[in-house]
């Protein structure tokens, strides 16, 4: 049974109750939600205040009354009436017993709902620059935005995953710049950009990553760090990058050469690390193929009045009707900003997918930013702002052995994924539990995504790297442990058959059972609000219950029918945090 089927089946019991007592209310303010307070009931109403003018009483006394009648209704579900006036409701042990029925019977599907279906949403996320490799900042952007794709096909919509590959600019051009002055094996007496030419010729006189054992986006890293320092440093170096820049853009044979090179190292290492945390794209746009577009959308734009032209010939965006500070939308020599590219990729997405939502999972210094582009887009007839969604996300800053450091990579203060990974790896591995490398790594990869997924969207958070792999904490192995504890038992044991029986149940495994019927409905609410964090908090909420009903009572003893019941109960938690892991991107680990 469902948590949909429960409040539905309560709710018409308690409009029979209060139609049978008071006929012609209208019941249709009758509402039965989850409490906050689950301690003191498994769902609830307040049907009692608002229909209080309708039936001229104390919400107290029709509380009392509803109870009353409502036993004469249905035996399925216990009423009592709280002294406030609140109508609380306790689930019968045959409906509990359905609960674990309908967990069991649907494994792959328990939890998902069709809130979404035939829709079709486009979520932009990560997009990591090819200039160096990604720090924690960006694990948080990709995380929430796999974790909220797949929330949405969890709610039945078919949703594309893509980004954005910013392969041009100046920064590509200090990185190559970087590296053709600081990855010569022999340092030539070239002048100044005949070293590209001469990398052309010659290009085993560079070093490469393979050469350096170094990963090839560690390595493209640190050459546009050398490049930046150069670009500041030396008014050569700046000249020689801004002609690196120029020339690309007029399809210049070698700049070209070296920018494929640059660009295809940085990937290889990008690509390798977002493999190894699961990461999933189903499309990719590249600025070089499209950044030109833009410039014709704005002065299409112009044309129909949605933008004005300055005296000195830059174009300027028109947002007054949407509170929305202006901005200049083409420089006055013709070149486009982000916002012209952003323009321009938004109108590819819409035509390419003939989308329901575009969603762009991009940080809160954006955010004006993105309105600004929504708005623009509406004005010139590539969607409505509602199709348009912007979701935004808080800060990291990573607490490691007491030292606090905030994720900026133009400051250099950054922890770098793969460092994170392979501490946290390596801490694993010190637990001498037995643990090949690749599954210190899965469990590595699982207990970072759940410690950085539990904070709240929108909220700054801090990342303790001692807490991330924390057995009895609220730690992601702390779930992977408890999964590990269930099959554990279900081997032991194993059920012979899905029919189970008509069991009685105590306090402990009531409040479980209970839990397990509001995933649904968790599902629905982290769904609207984007909120994977939802998740995590009810994912320990469940393994708590479990462990400690696990503690006190014996899951397997001489009694048969207590066994099957405490195995069936172990069976249904297994599913549902199986279903939340699939959500949140854990990998499948089944030694913990």
């Amino acid at each position: 049974m469902k948590q949909d089927k429960i409040i539905s089946e309560i709710n018409t019991s308690l409009c029979r109750a209060f139609q049978s007592l008071y006929p012609g209310v209208d019941t249709s303010k009758v509402v039965v939600s989850v409490p906050t307070d689950k301690k003191k009931a498994d769902f609830v109403s307040n049907a009692a205040f608002t229909l209080v003018k309708d039936i001229g009483n104390e919400p107290r006394l029709i509380a009392q009354e509803v109870v009353s009648e409502f036993k004469n209704v249905t035996s399925k579900y216990k009423a009592e009436a709280a002294p406030q006036g609140f109508i609380n409701f306790r689930i019968s042990d045959l409906s509990l017993s359905m609960i674990i029925d309908t967990i069991v019977n649907e494994p792959s599907t328990y939890g998902s709902n069709d809130m979404y279906k035939n829709q079709t949403w486009v979520i932009e996320h990560t997009s990591p620059n090819p200039n160096k490799a990604m720090h924690v900042g960006h694990l948080r952007n990709n995380l929430i935005g796999m974790s909220i794709a797949n929330l949405l096909e969890f709610s039945g919509a078919k949703v594309v995953r893509d980004w954005i590959d910013n392969d041009r600019g100046i920064a590509i051009a200090k990185a190559m710049w970087g590296y053709l002055v600081t990855q010569q094996k022999t340092p030539v007496k070239t002048p100044g950009y005949n070293l590209l030419h001469e990398w052309c010729e010659r290009p085993e006189n560079w070093y490469t990553p393979e050469e350096c054992n170094i990963k090839p986006d560690h390595f493209i890293g640190d050459c546009y760090m050398s490049g930046s320092d150069l670009f500041k440093s030396d008014e050569s170096s700046k000249q020689i990058t801004r002609t690196l820049a120029l020339n690309w853009e007029n399809n210049d044979s070698e700049v070209w050469e070296l920018w494929r090179f640059i660009i295809q190292c940085a990937h290889a290492g990008i690509f390798s690390t977002l493999e190894r945390i699961g990461n999933k794209w189903d499309n990719a746009w590249h600025e070089h193929e499209h950044y030109k577009q833009g410039k014709d959308l704005v002065l299409a734009g112009l044309e129909q009045g949605a933008f004005r032209q300055l005296p000195d010939g830059a174009i300027l965006t028109n947002l007054e009707n949407y509170n929305l500070p202006d901005t200049v939308a083409l420089k006055s020599d013709g070149t486009s900003l982000y916002i012209t590219q952003d323009i321009a990729l938004t109108k590819l997405k819409k035509d390419k997918y003939k989308a329901d939502r575009l969603v762009w999972v991009i940080g809160p210094e954006q955010s004006i930013a993105m309105k600004q582009v929504f708005a623009i887009c509406e004005q010139l007839g590539i969607g409505e702002l509602s199709d348009f969604i912007h979701i935004p996300y808080g800060l990291i800053a990573i607490d490691h052995n007491g030292q606090r450091k905030k994720m900026s990579s133009r400051g250099g203060e950054v922890l770098l994924i793969d460092t994170l990974l392979d501490t946290v790896q390596d801490t694993v591995m010190k637990k001498d539990r037995g643990y090949t490398p690749e599954e210190a790594d899965k469990i590595a990869v699982a207990a970072v995504k759940f410690a950085i997924l539990k904070p709240a969207r929108n909220t700054d958070t801090i990342l303790d790297v001692s807490q991330i792999v924390n057995l009895e904490g609220d730690s992601g192995v702390y779930i992977l442990y408890t999964m590990a504890r269930i099959r554990a038992l279900l081997v032991k044991v194993p059920l012979e058959s899905d029919d189970n029986e008509e069991w009685n149940y105590n306090e402990l495994e009531r409040t479980l059972i209970v839990n397990l019927s509001y995933f649904p409905n968790v599902v629905k609410n982290a769904t609207t609000e984007f909120a994977p964090s939802t998740l995590v908090d009810y994912s320990l909420e469940v393994a708590r219950l479990f462990n400690t009903l696990y503690a006190r009572e014996r899951f397997i003893s001489d009694n048969e029918s207590s066994t099957r019941k405490k195995l069936y109960i172990a069976k249904a938690c297994l599913i549902v945090l199986d279903r939340v892991a699939k959500i949140l991107g854990l990998p499948n680990i089944t030694k913990v």
